[in-house]
């Protein structure tokens, strides 16, 4: 299984299959819809005017822009991502019924697929244009063009699982594009795990051993929470050695529990806050903050840690 490329968020999504055959849509949503969120529409222009409506997990009040004054020495970056609001699209029930990939056919009346995928306002959808053999000039000149994102013999005898493979990779494209500026951002501090090696192994084990259908990031160093296709909470705290000390030097200069102090002084624990009102907490309010370390690589502590977190509002 290819590995889930770290990204600001991800979380399923609705794949639009546009065809004038009720029947072969019947069929798509049969055979993939235990994989998929899949939708249909025989009606092109009825697609179109879903596919043009509102995002209704839009992601305004992500991004601020500072200037070069105001950037902080350990985070060169013209941008400051609002991560405490990423957090936010995993209460956002509209959110599943955002359309990431349309699977078009050509060759339909009132509008070809084409024409559909040519009049697309959000051009971070991705388009799978389903062709007869006649129309393979036409797909590969679209393609080159970047109208459409691939194209697919509708008489392909595989056609079913090609199909899905495709999905699959275009809604992490999808995704990867959406969030691209998170990701720069957070590779941008001096605490990203993101930039080590050993983090897609490490994020991915944590993604496979949980069963987690949607992530979101939580901090520049490469925290996560994930959730199931229940919707039960999964954390993946990280914690550099730098961050280490900090957590250790406050602790030492107040009065938190003894037991507290000596799990971080051993790295057998760290502290994470979710928020800057759990930051300003006082120091004996540590304890419910408290996760055991469960791994380490290099100087990077982890703690997958599972269900609801204090501040976490489920």
């Amino acid at each position: 299984m290819d590995l889930i490329k770290p990204l600001g968020f991800y979380f399923p999504t609705q794949v639009l299959c546009v065809d004038d055959e009720l029947g072969f849509l019947d069929s798509l949503e049969r055979n993939l819809g235990a994989k998929f969120r899949i939708v249909t529409e025989q009606n092109p222009l009825a697609a179109l005017q879903k596919l043009n409506a509102k995002n209704p997990c839009s992601d305004a009040g992500l991004v601020e822009r500072i200037s070069e004054e105001d950037l902080d020495q350990d985070f060169d970056c013209p941008i400051n991502v609002q991560l405490s609001k990423i957090i936010d699209k995993a209460f956002m029930p509209a959110r599943h019924e955002e359309i990431s990939v349309v699977v078009v056919d050509y060759s339909m009346p009132k509008m070809t697929g084409l024409a559909l995928c040519a009049e697309l306002h959000d051009c971070r959808i991705k388009k799978i244009m389903l062709t007869g053999e006649k129309d393979q000039s036409l797909a590969i000149e679209a393609f080159n063009k970047g109208v459409i994102d691939y194209f697919i013999r509708k008489d392909d005898p595989d056609l079913e699982r090609h199909l899905g493979a495709v999905i699959r990779l275009l809604q992490q494209k999808y995704f990867q594009e959406r969030t691209a500026f998170i990701v720069t951002a957070a590779r941008a501090s001096a605490h990203s795990f993101f930039s080590s090696p050993d983090f897609l192994k490490e994020f991915n084990r944590f993604l496979h051993h949980h069963q987690i259908v949607e992530f979101y990031l939580l901090d520049v160093t490469g925290s996560f929470l994930g959730l199931n296709a229940a919707g039960e909470p999964y954390w993946f705290f990280v914690k550099t050695e730098a961050q280490m000390m900090d957590l250790v030097d406050i602790a030492q200069s107040g009065e938190p529990s003894f037991e507290v102090v000596r799990a971080l002084e051993e790295r057998s624990a760290m502290v994470y806050f979710l928020s800057e009102e759990e930051r300003n907490l006082d120091l004996e309010e540590w304890p419910s903050l408290a996760h055991p370390v469960t791994h380490k690589i290099g100087e990077v502590y982890l703690a997958w840690v599972e269900g609801p977190v204090r501040g976490f509002k489920s």
